[in-house]
Parts: C-alpha cells; structure tokens; sequence
C-alpha cells in the first residue's frame, strides 16, 4: 500500500505557510470540484484499532504532525480519523485544549469542534468521490471549556490501494491546522501577533500584495514600495498589466498565472527577476487563490522572498559544483550526498549512471546489491559505524559495473550539518582496480617468491626416502596457492617419450594421486617441440588450440581442462618429464609472474629430480655390491640388472671373448634366444673389445649405422642405440658390458660415471675369474699330489690296520652321494671326497696292537683312539690343505648333542662336512667287519642313524642317507 496526500493539500499548506492577513472573519472557502473518481470506503476507526490501516500510513500521519505547516508562532496541528476520532496532537494543540501528553489521544474530535461534522457533511455526496481541502471558520471547546474561534485547514490524508475492498483510494484521515482567530486573546498575544504582522509587512526581503477579483491591486506592502522607488499610491487600485514598472517586468512571467489558480491546487510558485533602481532582484514568490464560501474567487494573495543573495550563492555553489565534478571525473571518481544521518534517499547519478541500477533500486540498503556478495556485509557494517557515530566513513570493496564486471572502490565520506537538522555525508568514490591489481601482483609475487624458497628449501634437504613425498607436498602446496585446480608432475623414461611416473593434485580431492593421464609425447606435435625447445606452453582457452594441436585439445577436452601452463623439466639439455598447471571450471589468463614461478620451480624440481634418481642408480648399485657372492657369474648378472637400473636399458649383456666366439656368460631382460656370433662378425660389442679403450662407447641411431647390415642382434629386436664398456683383466680386452635401447637416448652424466663403475667391478670380477682358475689348477695339481700322499699312507695304514683303508674309501663313496644329493658343485664335493679319504688318517699314531685287538677295548685303550680325529688334523695343517677339509677331519666324530669328540661341539658349531662325513662314518663302520665283532649289517646301521636324526647327527644328512640307500639301491663297491 502506498500512501499519498491529495493534491489538493499542496494549496492548503502553502496557503498557511504564508496565511493572508486580509481574510474576514466567518469566511469560508467553497466547495471545490473533485480530484478524481473511484473512491473506496472510508477507514473508520475499528481500522485503526485493528490494524488494518497499515504501519506506513501511520508513520506517515505522524510524521506530518511532526513537520508540516508552520506560522511565526507554533501552529496547532491534529489528525482525525474518518469518523472523527483523534490520532494525534501535538503540543500546542494539547495546550490550546488544557491536556497534557496522549490524554487526548482516541477522544471524539465532535466534542472538541462541535461544527466538525456539518462543515464536512456532503463530501461524499453523488459525484463527490474523493475529499478535498476544507477551510473555514469554527469555533473550538479550550481549556475548561472556553470556546476559541479558529481558521481551521482540513486536508484529507488518502490511502491507496486497500486490501479488502475496492482497489481505489480510500480516506483515512483529516489533517487538521488550526489558526487563532479568537476576539478573546490576551491584549500581549494579539499585540505579538500585530507585531509579527508589522515585521513581516515591514521586512525588506519579504513582498506582499493583494489583488481583488479583478486583478487590481488591493494592498502593497511597503517593503515592495521601498524596493521599487513607488509609493503604495502609484500602486492601489490598479490592475498589475497597467504600464509601471512593476508590471513590465512581471507581464510575461505572468502569463497564464490567473488560469492555474483557477485549478487545484490553487497555488502556485514561481521564481523571477525583478528590474529595481538598486538593481536586478530575484524574487520566489508564492501565488494563492482566495475564494467565498459558494467557490468564486475573490482574490490572489501574493508573498515575495527576495533570494537574490541565495540564488548568488548557490550559482557560486554550482560553479564550484562544476569545478568539483570536471575534477572528480578527470580523476575517475564519482560523489555522491546523503539525506539526514547518513539515509540514502535521493539518488545519485555517478552512482546509477557506474552501476546501471534505477533510482529506486539504490535508495535505502539497495545500494548495497551493487556491492560484491564477499564484501557486502563489511562494507554494511562500516556504513553502520560511520552513521551511528557520525564519523569519517573510509572502506575499499568490489563494484558491480553497468557491464556486469567488478572494479575495485575506495570510498571516503565526511559528515555534514544538514540544512534540515541532522548530518548528511559527502562521498567521494574512487575506482582503483589498476592499482589493487598491481597491489595484488606484487604481493601475489611475493607470496609466490616465498612459497618457492619454502619448496626450494624442502627439496634441497629431503632424503631418498622421503623425496616422493616432498614432491607430493609441493603439487599440493602449489595446488592451494595459486588457485588453480590440480598441478601435475610426470617423469620422462630415459626415451625423453614416455612417461614412466606421473603424480596429480586435485582441488576436488585435496590429495594427490598416481595419474596415467598423459602417457606418451609421441603424438603431441605441437606441445613437444615446444617443451623439447624449453618453452613454458601456456594456454588461456583449450577451445581456441590452432588445428595443428588437434591432438592436444582431444587428449586436455577428455580431461576436462580449459587453461593450463606447462614447464618442462630439463637437465643437461635433455627433456626429462613436465610440470603443468591447469583449471577446469574457469579460463585463466596465465601472466608473467606465472611463467615466472612455473620456470623458476621447473628447474629446482629438475634438479632434484636428477639428484633422486642418481641417488637411486647409487643405491641399486650398493644392493648390487652388497648381494656379491664368491661365484663371480652370480656377480656378473648383478652387475647387468644394475646396469639396467642405472640406465633404463631395454636388456643388457655381458659377452666374454673366448677363441673365436662371443659368448654371452651373463645378461638382464635380455631375449632366450641370443645367438653366439663371433668377434668379427661386425657386431656393437665385437669392436668395443677389438678396440679397447678405457671409456664407455655409445652407438646412436643402430638403424641407419653399418651395425644394422652386421649385426643379426640389432636387426632381430630393433635396438637403435647400444652403449657399452670394454672390460679389461690381465691387460687384455676379455670381455663387453653392453646396454641396448629401443629407442633414441642420451644418458646423463652421472649415468655415463655410475656405467664406468659397473664396468671395472666387471674387470674386477674377470681377475677374480682368472686366478680362481689358476687356483683351482694349483688345488687339483695338490689334490693329485694328496691322493698320491693318502694312497701312500693308506698302504701304510694297512700294513697297521687292515680295516682302515678300505673303511676310508668306502666312508668316501657314501660321503659323495649325500654330498651331491645335497646340490654340492664339483668343487665341494672334490674337498668332501679328499676329507673322506683322510679323516682316519690320525690312527697312524695309535698303537697297531689296538686297533687290531680282537676283544673289546678297555676304557683306557679307546681313550687312546679318540685320540685320532685331533691328531690326524695336526697331521695335516702342515699341509696347507683347505680349512673345510681339516675341520671335517678334527670334527668327524662330534654329535649335534655334545656327546662328541674330542671337543664336544654342539650344533651349529660342527662343520658341514664333520656331519656328512659322521653319518657317512657311523653306517660304513656298522656295515663292515672289525676286529673286535663281525659286520651289523646296513639295515641296523639305518636304524642307529634313522634314530639319532636331529639328536645326534644332522637330520637333513639322515634323511639323505637313507633315501640314498632304501629308494635310490646305494650300496658300496669294493
């Protein structure tokens, strides 16, 4: 519901802004035609009681007693309702009626003004549908009773739009100025009010004439007469188009002023310039029709302001006004002025005309919606501070343009004294997005500066351990501070193709993860020259792509991307993975200080990069180191998978020369089908052992060299790039360390070195090789000479104790075939059969009468026999036989359980070959005859030993021994 005062109140306020002193007592102004059709019903006063008059219309009524309607004197003002009940009063109107506060307040306004009711009775007769200004004269029931003759003004208050009910115009009130006109005031209040009077006639800014119904003037002020330089006399009585002065300068601003008296609102106001002796006057003069009661009029009351001074004044104001605004606009600002304390209820054109909002939109807090929504409640409340505490109101935020884009605000507003009372503030806006964009650069810089020593930092003090997880924690650190919506990283394999690793942040997630997104660069010809040439791709629009990046846009439109930056990660002049950065919701204009940072962080985290993996080819190489054994072709095939770890081969060989041939003694990953080629055949390892050297020999491009026509190798698995290192022992070239690509490679450096390591611990294994073979020639040129020595001594021993010799070859075969089921190389088992056939030899120190007793040996005399296994050891360490064998010899006769001798051993601390040569002893000496008792046979001596397995002797050895005998026929051969 709006609420609207009738047009017809804008005369009737003027009209006792500037009361006509010539009024006659008992006048009346008449009924006048009526302002529009459609009236609704009258809000009577149960409406107000119920609340169906709405809150607005209230305050409204309110406000008006509060400020309309003013005299030299405090003026008496009421609301009534339609039906004559009283809404408000103000104080003079309380005084003039003997009440004090709300008394007054509901009382019937019949009993106040007993004449109210016949003065307005007929408005809404038959064609009278909307009241109009009532003025007339009534008398009004005072303090204890005393009547009171007042000139009452009733302006209707009208209510448009009434819920219930028509949807016209409804009356809901009568504004009511009471103006006194009592014969009984005191004589100090009549003399005041002729003292106004005078003052007013008499002031020298203020004009008043008086024109009858004919146009003629009936009185002039003498103020008027001063200024003009006539008398009143020149004056009176004449119409104001006769040729004087006066009239000149008013004739054709005149025009047509009697026609619109003659229509409501009957008043008007008009401003104009007066020609006077002193010179040219500006004059705001105010223009009221007076009527009799049957609505003819009787006369034009004219008032006159001189504002001369003002209208000076306030074209000085709009000449600083203009200087004002050309420089606020040179300097891209905008102002604006506020209403009383702060309130935003007139519009301002810098305002509408930057925002695109309506005037209705912005008064109130509307204009907070031109506000960006993130700042629209600081920006609120700083308002609220400033207005509360009538201070300086200084904030910065984001503004919504014509265009629908957000610039940046500094506003700045001072508190005022407003004309009306209160404070107004003057702002000035300014728009300094440039300079919050260079401000948000440069900190976005420096943000960015300090996030990459922190990574730099990070990087530079992480382990092998922990460097994939630094790296992970710097995709997400970059992830969250520079906006985007995942940052990538992926690792090239040593084909500068493929990538073999790749790692992605999310913003989604909040968690990096494995990504195989990007494989290959093969089919990316526009982004891999690009990254090869060390160039930061950035692109605003995957859209936009040029045709020859067809590929591109398929392979970032699958992943749903659309702008992304893109840093390869380079290291000695080779492309060895990337590191991008993209957004998937919004485009993004990547800028300097983007490329900046990606290129700076590229080349750390290459770096690292180089520095990890490098770590990581040492590391294979210690394991390689540390898993070496005595068998050099076991050290050789880990010195190959090293090899391929180091270098990311696709298989690597170790060829060693011998005669003609090449043979292939050790290889990693590399085909079952190799072929044995010959050292002239033209192939890549033939020449790096022809030629020698002390370096590694790298072959590029095997497809289009000579080795493509030579070398059946490179044509049967398309290897187009060897690298291989001539191993040197003896002063010869003996041998190749070679590692084949499938595709074009440049090894770094560090890789190059860590290829010459593995290479001389290959030459280091070769020398190995050659004097294990000349050992081994020298150990069985002495195992010759000890079989000739123990066939000696055994033919001695026999002369002593027949039993021995053959007892000692016999213990040797079943030794040998517990030893070989128990996967003994020819080695083991030639030291096993050389122990086996001495481990008796220490009874040539026991006496012969002894060892061929044929009764039982008393306890003293198999003292003397344990005797042997100690004393045939001494007898042997002269010489220099291995250890295993004279440990089998001293320990032949120890049990797991430390009934042994002759130094009760247990365990662990016997010697393979003792617990072989134990079992191998105790079922050979059952089996035979001696002396002292005839042969057991072998089935007890099968159940001595299946007995004491794992008690006394070793169970792994039992188990063979009797499998030997009872599944696989073992039996002993004379």
């Amino acid at each position: 519901m709006r609420l609207g005062v009738s047009p017809a109140a804008g005369g009737a306020g003027a009209l006792h802004d500037c009361p006509c002193p010539f009024v006659r007592s008992g006048s009346s102004l008449g009924t006048l035609r009526p302002i529009h059709r459609g009236m609704g019903p009258q809000l009577q006063h149960s409406d107000w009681l119920t609340g169906r008059v709405p809150d607005e219309v209230r305050a409204q009524i309110r406000r008006l007693v509060e400020v309309l309607g003013y005299l030299p004197h405090p003026q008496p003002l009421g609301v009534v309702t339609a039906d004559a009940v009283l809404l408000a009063a103000n104080q003079p109107l309380a005084d003039l009626l003997g009440a004090g506060g709300d008394e007054l307040l509901g009382a019937d306004w019949a009993d106040v003004m007993p004449g109210w009711e016949e003065r307005l009775r007929g408005w809404d007769d038959e064609g009278a549908e909307e009241p109009r200004t009532h003025t007339f004269e009534e008398h009004v029931v005072g303090e204890g009773g005393r009547e009171l003759w007042a000139h009452v003004v009733a302006t209707p208050v009208v209510a448009e739009g009434v819920e219930d009910g028509d949807a016209g115009p409804a009356l809901a009130a009568w504004t009511v100025f009471l103006s006194g006109r009592s014969a009984e005031l005191p004589d100090d209040v009549e003399r005041r009010r002729h003292e106004i009077l005078e003052l007013l006639l008499e002031s020298p800014g203020e004009y008043v004439i008086k024109l009858d119904a004919d146009g003629r003037v009936d009185f002039v002020s003498p103020s008027l007469c001063a200024v003009l330089g006539l008398s009143a006399e020149a004056l009176l009585g004449r119409p104001l188009d006769e040729a004087h002065t006066c009239a000149a300068e008013y004739q054709a601003q005149m025009a047509g002023l009697w026609e619109e008296l003659a229509r409501p609102p009957f008043s008007v106001q008009r401003e104009m310039t007066m020609a006077t002796p002193a010179g040219e006057r500006t004059v705001l003069w105010t223009f009221e029709a007076l009527f009799e009661d049957d609505g003819v009029m009787r006369g034009v009351f004219c008032l006159g302001r001189d504002v001369s001074e003002w209208r000076g004044a306030e074209r000085a104001l709009e000449r600083g006004e203009l200087r004002l605004r050309t420089l606020v606009e040179q300097t891209n600002q905008m102002t604006w002025v506020t209403g009383s304390d702060g309130a935003i209820d007139d519009p301002s054109e810098d305002w509408m005309s930057f925002t695109g909002q309506s005037a209705e939109e912005m008064l109130g807090d509307g204009w907070l919606l031109a506000v960006h929504p993130d700042d629209r409640e600081r920006v609120a409340a700083a308002w609220r501070q400033a207005t509360s505490s009538e201070s300086a109101y200084e904030c910065e935020y984001r503004l919504r343009g014509a265009a629908g884009e957000y610039r940046w605000i500094a506003s700045r507003a001072v508190p005022l004294p407003a004309a009306n009372g209160g404070t107004e503030y003057f702002g000035v806006a300014q728009d300094v997005s440039e300079r919050r964009r260079a401000e948000d650069a440069l900190r976005r810089q420096l943000d960015l500066e300090t996030m990459l020593a922190s990574i730099s930092t990070r990087l530079r003090a992480a382990q092998v351990a922990n460097m994939p997880q630094v790296l992970d924690d710097m995709l997400a650190e970059v992830g969250r501070n520079t906006g985007v919506d995942s940052v990538s990283m992926h690792e090239l394999d040593v084909d500068h193709l493929t990538f073999d690793r790749g790692r992605r942040w999310s913003r989604d997630r909040q968690s990096v993860e494995a990504s195989e997104s990007v494989t290959t660069l093969i089919e990316l010809d526009w982004l891999r020259p690009r990254l090869e040439a060390r160039e930061i791709v950035t692109v605003g629009d995957v859209a936009e792509l040029p045709a020859e990046a067809e590929a591109e846009r398929r392979l970032w439109d699958s992943l749903g991307l659309r702008s992304l930056i893109a840093a390869p990660l380079v290291f000695d002049d080779a492309l060895v993975g990337m590191l991008a950065l993209s957004t998937t919701d919004t485009l993004r204009t990547w800028d300097d200080g983007d490329i900046h940072f990606l290129r700076v962080l590229a080349d750390q985290v290459a770096s690292e990069l180089i520095w990890y993996w490098d770590e990581l080819n040492l590391a294979a190489m210690g394991e390689c180191f540390l898993s070496f054994s005595p068998d050099y072709d076991h050290n050789l095939a880990a010195i190959c998978a090293a090899l391929g770890s180091v270098s990311g081969a696709s298989f690597c060989l170790y060829d060693r020369r011998r005669g003609d041939d090449l043979l292939t003694v050790a290889s990693w990953n590399a085909p079952v089908d190799l072929p044995t080629i010959t050292a002239s055949a033209g192939t890549a390892c033939a020449d790096v052992i022809a030629q020698g050297g002390d370096d590694v020999c790298v072959i590029a491009g095997l497809e289009h060299s000579a080795h493509a026509r030579t070398s059946r190798d490179l044509n049967r698995y398309g290897a187009r790039t060897y690298i291989g290192y001539p191993v040197k022992a003896g002063g010869h070239t003996v041998a190749s360390l070679s590692a084949l690509f499938d595709a074009d490679v440049t090894l770094r450096s560090s890789q190059l070195e860590l290829f010459r390591v593995l290479g001389r611990a290959a030459a280091v294994e070769e020398a190995r090789r050659l004097d294990g073979e000349d050992r081994l020639l020298g150990l069985a040129q002495l195992e010759q000479a000890m079989e000739r020595t123990v066939a000696t001594l055994s033919g001695a021993m026999s002369t002593r104790d027949p039993y021995t010799a053959g007892h000692e070859r016999r213990v040797a075969q079943l030794a040998l075939a517990i030893g070989g089921a128990m996967g003994m190389d020819d080695a083991e088992l030639r030291l096993l059969r050389l122990a086996a056939t001495m481990h008796d030899i220490g009874k040539i120190a026991v006496p012969a009468e002894i060892l061929s007793k044929p009764t039982r040996l008393s306890e003293a005399e198999f003292a003397i026999i344990k005797v042997h296994s100690a004393a045939g050891c001494d007898l042997l360490a002269p010489a220099a036989l291995p250890g295993e064998v004279l440990i089998a010899v001293r320990q032949h006769h120890e049990r797991l359980d430390g009934s042994g001798y002759p130094d009760r051993l247990e365990g662990d601390a016997i010697g393979r070959f003792a617990r072989i040569l134990a079992v191998a002893d105790v079922t050979e000496a059952m089996s035979s005859h001696r002396p002292y008792r005839p042969a057991l046979g072998v089935e007890l001596a099968l159940e001595e030993i299946q007995s004491g397995r794992g008690v006394r002797y070793d169970a792994e050895v039992c188990d063979i021994c009797l499998r030997v005998f009872r599944e696989e026929g073992f039996s002993f051969v004379e």
